[in-house]
């Protein structure tokens, strides 16, 4: 989901970033690699460089589609403490 084009996803991948205590470490790394496109700590890249909003492939819609935010993190499994 985190290199997904589908704006579901990236707003999943998102949500999951905004909860993850690595999230402005990974960003930082993500930059100083390079990377290409998805979405590292939090935000979308795009030829390495960060965008609000990951562009749909064809042509552009005449009315600006609505951002998609999911407000949910989906539930992880905790750690078992022996």
């Amino acid at each position: 989901m985190f290199f997904s084009d589908d704006p579901i996803d990236m707003a999943r991948a998102k949500a999951i970033c905004s909860v993850c205590g690595l999230a402005e470490r990974c960003l930082d790394a993500a930059l100083a690699r390079g990377e290409g496109w998805g979405v590292w700590g939090g935000e979308f890249l795009v030829d390495g460089q960060i965008v609000a909003v990951k562009r749909r492939r064809g042509r552009p819609p005449r009315n600006p589609r609505p951002i998609v935010v999911i407000d949910e993190c989906p539930s992880m499994p905790l750690p078992v403490s022996a």
